[in-house]
């Protein structure tokens, strides 16, 4: 297969939310009365009263979710579990200034996005002013990992290995590096947008309440973002 047709065959093989082809999977919002805002404002009004267990329980309902988000901004398992415990010390002591309860999930991802740049300046510093990269550490639980036959995201793996063919292993492990690639070439703000949209599933204005910008933008940046995977997807490879 020749470099151009092979760039395009990886397209066919890409969740179709990171590059924009077909029906959009996230919501264009959630609205004010949906069922998960409902349940996540009661458990924030919970938390903010300092009920332990409703605590415990933001945490466990939402920490698996913010650590693959982490690791997929930060590339290193490691750091991101460290992030991830910085995440929710910093969610615990603000709680009691969330203002709207309803908004509880994308304000975690909002603090987990300022926490992951924080630790990116910090690396940095450190290294002199270069930045490590870890992209090779994807972690399991990424937004990719599915690719690898870890099943994340709700994607199933096939119950018969004889199901599996030679040329599927090929071109799932081929596309998932291409994605892998892709997606750690775009700026941190334009991955979170991606990663959050498409991942995580959240609203136009869940987004924008995440990255503390207008909903004009989030759709913007959503739009290069994508634009800018499909360009890298079918660049002629070697």
């Amino acid at each position: 297969m020749g470099a151009v047709a092979l760039g395009a065959a990886r397209l066919d093989l890409l969740p179709s939310d990171f590059i924009g082809e077909g029906p959009e999977s996230g919501p264009e919002s959630t609205g004010p009365d949906s069922v998960a805002e409902q349940a996540a404002a009661h458990l924030a009004e919970r938390a903010k009263r300092g009920d332990r267990a409703a605590l415990q329980l933001v945490y466990d309902q939402h920490g698996p979710a913010v650590l693959r988000f982490l690791r997929d901004m930060l590339r290193d398992s490691e750091a991101a579990a460290d992030a991830l415990q910085e995440t929710f010390a910093r969610v615990f002591q603000k709680i009691g200034s969330l203002e709207d309860p309803r908004r509880l999930v994308p304000w975690i991802f909002g603090i987990a996005r300022h926490v992951s740049r924080e630790h990116k300046r910090a690396v940095v510093r450190h290294a002199g002013g270069k930045a490590r990269r870890s992209g090779a550490d994807e972690g399991a639980g990424s937004a990719v990992s599915w690719w690898k036959g870890l099943g994340a995201g709700g994607h199933e793996v096939p119950e018969r290995a004889d199901a599996i063919t030679p040329e599927d292993l090929y071109s799932g492990a081929e596309s998932a590096q291409a994605l892998e690639r892709a997606i750690t070439s775009l700026s941190p703000d334009r991955r979170a947008i991606l990663l959050l949209r498409c991942d995580h599933f959240l609203s136009y204005e869940e987004i924008a309440v995440s990255m503390g910008c207008s909903v004009a933008k989030v759709k913007i940046e959503l739009h290069r973002a994508r634009a800018a995977l499909r360009e890298a997807l079918l660049s002629p490879v070697s």
